[in-house]
């Protein structure tokens, strides 16, 4: 799916935009000029991003993003890994 739209698409199809953000930059445009990204940030605490906000480069929040969507990957396959009761020992 693209990854870049105008300000008017954007706006009419936030909700879809926002989760595609989630895994990766979307980058909005404005007369075909990009004048935003919108990062997702699903994994990362408030408490998290106001703390990097203050002195996080656009880069920085970007590479946070990055990291917190690694961890909730890694801690969704450990659950659906530990959910699976093992086999019984064979005889």
């Amino acid at each position: 799916m693209e990854r870049i739209f105008g300000i008017a698409e954007a706006r009419c199809r936030l909700s879809e935009i926002i989760k595609l953000s989630q895994d990766g930059p979307v980058i909005i445009t404005f007369h075909g000029r990009p004048v935003a990204v919108l990062i997702g940030i699903k994994g990362l605490t408030l408490e998290q991003l106001v703390t990097a906000g203050s002195t996080a480069t656009p880069l920085e929040l970007l590479a946070l993003a990055k990291r917190a969507r690694e961890e909730n990957a890694s801690d969704e396959s450990e659950t659906s890994v530990e959910s699976v009761p093992p086999s019984a020992p064979q005889t």
